[in-house]
């Protein structure tokens, strides 16, 4: 169904006290009648969490509306002007660098040890791909390590300002 146009047909479950609406596509929800339907609500997969789960809204079509990524560079340097350059282009809402982490990884058949430090950055979910390309372009890495972690819960006001930092998408 890629590239067609989904109407969505927005679903509210109550579970424990909290109300998730869900947008699933409506091809998937209506399906014949009510009883037939509901076997495919319970295999599909959510395309958006609407409400507020926690303290902080959650948009998931499969990623969390703000995420981590951490990538690891070959020195401090690196890392600052990787840092720098995608907080001032607003691809990150903050780079937070750690110093001298202990990476054990297999290069070319070859078991290797490197210090390294490490880049926790924190942006938009929609975002992952122009960081990923940006992150492949400065890095002096052949394989650079690009990893993103969804967020489930975090600080409404952290988190609003992590998506006011990275623009609108």
């Amino acid at each position: 169904m890629v590239g067609e146009n989904l109407v969505f047909a927005l679903m509210n479950f109550n579970s424990v006290g909290q109300t998730f609406r869900f947008a699933i596509p409506a091809h998937i929800f209506w399906r014949g009648s009510k009883a037939k339907a509901l076997p495919y609500i319970d295999t599909c997969r959510p395309c958006i969490i609407l409400s507020n789960y926690g303290n902080v809204e959650v948009t998931w079509n499969g990623m969390s509306k703000v995420i981590i990524i951490l990538s690891t560079a070959k020195s401090l340097e690196e890392a600052r002007r990787i840092g720098n350059i995608l907080v001032e282009e607003g691809h990150v809402a903050c780079c937070n660098i750690v110093q001298s982490v202990e990476s054990i990884f297999k290069w070319q058949g070859k078991l290797c040890a490197e210090h390294e430090v490490l880049m926790i950055l924190k942006t938009k979910g929609d975002k992952f791909d122009i960081v990923e390309k940006r992150i492949r372009q400065l890095h002096s890495y052949e394989v650079p390590e690009i990893i993103a972690i969804p967020l489930s819960h975090g600080s409404k006001n952290y988190l609003d300002w992590v998506v006011q930092e990275t623009g609108i998408s």
